[in-house]
């Protein structure tokens, strides 16, 4: 059940009609049947994972939760981590071993060229849900959990159906509270949800889906095309990213907002940044933040020293590319993002570069000096931004880093002389992603007075309305291509 499918707007539709027709005793409950349909829809036997899953680390976290016991965290930390590790990392661990060592027998069953030994298939969300049960396990550690959620709290704080695939990686502050407080259909902000979802159509179906063509076709030939198609294949394919997970997480987060939840902002325009550090506060901040509260902090942050500091972000990030998937193109992705920052940390500590000056208004600068200010900012957002696409070669080739290789190779070394069909369509697409980045850098979709306007007329069938137009909109989009993320 695709975020951009009519079937996903009319369970949507049909959830929304009936959580807001029904008494507050009630919602609850049917929010998690529709989680758990929703998640059914896309496979029985991950269900039965899923509910095996839960089932384990509730008693484990209620563990925790009393008795603050280091062994029953480790002990948490490392089932759930067998579990992630085993269904995705088998094979690439496998892979690897099999590749040093030469053995026949590992690399067939690595390549799945074996009769007797039996598929391992990823269970969809995995990567994201074990990270929300683990900040789950280590909160209640820290003891910063108010109170202990009951089980059925627990098990849809985890599966609440519009952030359970790919995200936002949500914290028990932003949704747990919110899960048993009573909430007024008057009060929804079903203005700004729509926004949000209209946003995720459009850069979902007529960004992503769009430029997909052009970026698979360039960076998966690589060779055959002249230098310059190969880039804009790799600008592509960086677009193409950003619109479909940016997307998705605008699904999530105005399909939460129209249920009375307002979801954590996952990405502000990260395109639009100045410094790779400020970019890691922009992109997929959820993600982001989690790594440095549970792995950079752990490892020691930059309280120890200098050299340590910049060990523990490349070691963060390099586990950050690992978690995206299973292959060393991931891997090394994580580990050059890592080193981007670690060069840009010493590079400001030594006063070679200086912080960069912020977009914003001229205020009291002369105009003269807000030109000066915004060319350099223009410059220095391109570069930053071409050396993002040239790392994302990897991330591209996934499983198989020689494809990024090679994509590098065509771009610097030995092009080809092959030319990619690009038509004024692409143009307008660019111009369209632009202007979405633009809003979102600049918090886009904020609640205001027509909002809460609109809202005091239309409390229930507002929303319904609008949805029916998205559903409309989603249908004639023919948007068919699943999310990217939804691999990880």
């Amino acid at each position: 059940m695709l975020f951009n499918s009519i079937e996903f707007f009319v369970f949507l539709l049909v959830v929304l009609v009936v959580y807001w027709t029904i008494p507050h005793s009630g919602r609850k409950i049917l929010l998690l049947i529709a989680s758990i349909v929703f998640y059914l829809s896309w496979s029985f036997e991950f269900l039965l994972h899923f509910a095996a899953v839960m089932a384990i680390n509730y008693p484990i976290f209620v563990k925790i939760y009393r008795t603050r016991r280091p062994g029953w965290l480790v002990f948490a930390i490392v089932l759930n981590l067998i579990n992630l590790f085993f269904f995705k990392y088998f094979y690439f661990f496998m892979e690897t071993v099999g590749a040093l060592s030469g053995d026949a027998a590992t690399l067939a069953i690595a390549r799945r060229e074996t009769d007797w030994f039996p598929d391992i298939i990823l269970p969809l969300a995995i990567s994201f849900y074990t990270f929300q049960i683990i900040a789950m396990q280590v909160d209640a550690f820290r003891a910063e959990l108010s109170e202990k959620p009951s089980f059925i709290n627990f098990v849809l704080f985890i599966c609440f159906f519009p952030q359970l695939i790919a995200g936002p990686i949500v914290r028990h502050f932003e949704l747990l509270p919110h899960l048993d407080t009573q909430k007024d259909p008057a009060a929804v902000d079903y203005p700004r949800g729509l926004a949000l979802l209209a946003s995720g159509v459009i850069k979902k179906v007529v960004i992503a889906d769009f430029v997909a063509g052009a970026s698979d076709a360039i960076t998966f030939a690589p060779l055959q095309y002249q230098s310059s198609y190969v880039l804009i294949g790799c600008i592509f394919f960086a677009i193409r990213i950003y619109c479909d997970f940016s997307g998705y997480t605008d699904f999530a987060r105005g399909a939460g907002l129209l249920l009375g939840f307002d979801l954590p902002v996952n990405f502000r325009g990260p395109f639009f940044s100045l410094s790779f550090q400020e970019h890691w506060r922009r992109w997929h901040i959820t993600l982001s933040t989690w790594l440095k509260d549970y792995l950079y902090i752990a490892l020691g942050g930059s309280r120890i020293n200098e050299p340590r500091t910049y060990f523990n972000l490349a070691a963060t990030f390099f586990l950050g590319g690992v978690w995206h998937g299973a292959g060393w193109g991931f891997a090394l992705w994580g580990a050059f993002h890592g080193g981007y920052l670690a060069a840009e940390r010493f590079f400001y500590k030594m006063g070679v570069v200086q912080a960069p000056a912020a977009w914003g208004r001229r205020s009291a600068e002369s105009g003269r000096d807000f030109a000066l200010r915004t060319v350099y900012n223009v410059i220095k957002c391109t570069i930053l931004f071409l050396l993002m696409c040239i790392v994302g070669v990897f991330f591209n080739a996934g499983v198989d880093p020689w494809r990024g290789v090679a994509m590098l190779q065509a771009i610097f070394v030995n092009p080809g002389d092959g030319a990619y069909p690009l038509t004024g369509r692409h143009g307008l697409v660019m111009l369209l992603y632009l202007f979405l980045h633009w809003l979102e850098y600049n918090d886009y979709f904020p609640a205001s007075d027509w909002a809460a306007r609109l809202r005091a007329y239309f409390p229930i069938w507002g929303p319904a309305g609008a949805l029916a137009l998205l559903f409309y909109s989603s249908w004639k989009a023919g948007g068919d291509l699943p999310f990217v993320y939804f691999q990880f």
